[in-house]
């Protein structure tokens, strides 16, 4: 009964770094990952510490990662609560979870892997066993769930995860036995419902301790605590500035970005446009330098994507500010956090365009006409996915200004520069619009000149030939006359005389 709950978690635990964690991107959870060997040759739990010394959580050690949770989880509510809409925080503490749990079903493997019963149970008490086994395994993945919402919560764990555990295991333990009762109906004997029950519950025992060990597992020592405490308070100066933005995955840093492979950039946040945008013109620059037939149809296809990389990243941000809106008309966050908030956003998302403009951009072509004119079309769908953005921004300021009865001056101050920035990027967009227009009409009027030009040309060389043809004929003409008026009239007998042959 032990194995098969030990051979349970493996498979959960095995098949977790391949499930998705974000289906919609195509990314799953080995994607944060980085270890040698890679993660499909060998699991965590199977590891030495020399192969887990090269382990890296969204490019962190796991101690790394373990300081930055802590650092968040003292944070105010209202702080994580939008950093788990805006950042990537949910997902390194499921990742910073499940890697303690292998750490854990390591261990616990190690001191029960070779434990076997040696009772012999008949076919009615393993069917009630099979059971009971299912049902903690079930009970040891609900309590799994409650880890990777605390993950990294040192305080919680310590201090009211044993608690949380211990009445959740007696409350499902006194499920499981009135369950166990009614199969126990079905044996006839009151000796055989005894033993059974005995059994039953020794195997539950057995089962329990092993789900302990394994979810309380590890907890570091008052002064390893102690030192992680001193070490987060060290690092919150660093981390306000690096990692946790009020806006924005946690993972847009130096050491988490990293560069992109060229042509297969994903764009994982507004921060990190920069280097995407950078690694992405590499790459059209390598296709246009490469001068095979298909790469205008590839350009084509990485500018596409790079648009829809840009509405994902652009969409959840504008949804989650939507809901910060109605939220704070419904009263659920102050109107002070809502403004801030929008104060924060608003610059965030003008640097995000602005940069991310240099892909669509014509005059960034290269002097390359065919990718001038991809530019020119895709231009115009993302300067209306940006002057969207920029009027829901609006529109919620001036939302928060309607609800606010005395709004201070400076939020009409940001209003009024946020129209003033959207009607002179709406200009310069409509300005560039014309100037592009203008330059394919020049373009088109110089090309229709030269070849106005070339054609008359042409036509004029013709006419000079024909005339120099016509010239040619009419000396020829002449020349055969004069040398036919030239030559004598012969005498008939002396063409007799020289055409007649001497008798012999």
């Amino acid at each position: 009964m032990l194995n098969s709950l030990l051979q349970g978690i493996e498979q959960r635990l095995a098949k977790k770094p391949f499930t998705w964690m974000s289906w919609w991107r195509g990314k799953k959870w080995i994607s944060v990952f980085s270890i040698i060997p890679e993660l499909e040759e060998c699991p965590l739990w199977k590891r030495d510490e020399a192969s887990l010394s090269s382990l890296r959580l969204f490019d962190l050690e796991p101690q790394a990662l373990h300081t930055e949770l802590q650092h968040y989880w003292k944070r105010p509510f209202w702080q994580r609560w939008w950093l788990s809409l805006f950042t990537s925080i949910n997902n390194k503490r499921k990742a910073y979870a499940y890697y303690q749990r292998c750490l854990a079903f390591a261990v616990v493997q190690k001191q029960h892997h070779d434990t076997v019963s040696n009772l012999q149970y008949s076919a009615q008490e393993r069917a009630i066993l099979a059971e009971l086994v299912d049902w903690v395994g079930e009970n040891t993945r609900r309590c799994e769930e409650i880890l990777e919402k605390h993950g990294g919560d040192l305080n919680w764990l310590q201090n009211y995860f044993p608690s949380v555990l211990s009445q959740y295991q007696k409350k499902r333990e006194r499920v499981f036995l009135k369950l166990m009762e009614k199969r126990l109906k079905k044996i006839t004997t009151k000796d055989g419902r005894t033993n059974l029950r005995s059994r039953v519950k020794k195997e539950y025992q057995k089962l329990g301790k092993v789900m302990r060990d394994y979810l309380l597992y590890p907890f570091p020592s008052e002064q390893a605590r102690t030192n992680n405490d001193q070490a987060t308070e060290q690092l919150g100066a660093v981390s306000d500035s690096r990692e946790l933005v009020y806006v924005g995955p946690a993972v847009a840093t130096r050491n988490t970005l990293g560069m992109y492979p060229s042509g297969k950039a994903n764009l994982g946040d507004i921060d990190s446009v920069g280097g995407w945008v950078n690694s992405q013109r590499e790459a059209i620059v390598g296709l246009l330098e490469e001068g095979r037939a298909e790469a205008c149809i590839k350009i084509k296809a990485l500018l596409e994507q790079s648009l829809n990389s840009i509405r994902m990243v652009i969409e959840p941000q504008i949804t989650g500010y939507q809901q910060l809106i109605n939220d704070a008309k419904q009263g659920r966050v102050e109107y002070e956090i809502a403004i801030e908030w929008s104060e924060d956003l608003q610059p965030r998302l003008i640097k995000f365009f602005r940069s991310s403009a240099l892909l669509f951009h014509p005059d960034k072509s290269d002097r390359n006409e065919e990718l001038r004119r991809l530019q020119t079309e895709l231009f115009k769908e993302f300067n209306q996915l940006a002057e969207n953005s920029r009027e829901t921004l609006r529109q919620g300021l001036q939302t928060l200004k309607n609800c606010i009865p005395k709004l201070e001056s400076k939020y009409q101050d940001i209003l009024d520069k946020m129209q003033r920035d959207r009607e002179n990027s709406k200009a310069r967009s409509e300005e560039l619009i014309r100037a592009q227009a203008q330059k394919q009409a020049q373009a088109q009027a110089t090309m229709d000149a030269m070849l106005t030009q070339k054609y008359t040309a042409i036509h004029a060389s013709i006419a000079e030939i024909e005339e120099k043809i016509e010239r040619l004929n009419n000396l020829l003409i002449e020349n055969g006359m004069m040398n036919q008026n030239a030559m004598p009239e012969e005498r008939p007998e002396t063409s007799t005389y020289f055409f007649t042959r001497p008798a012999p």
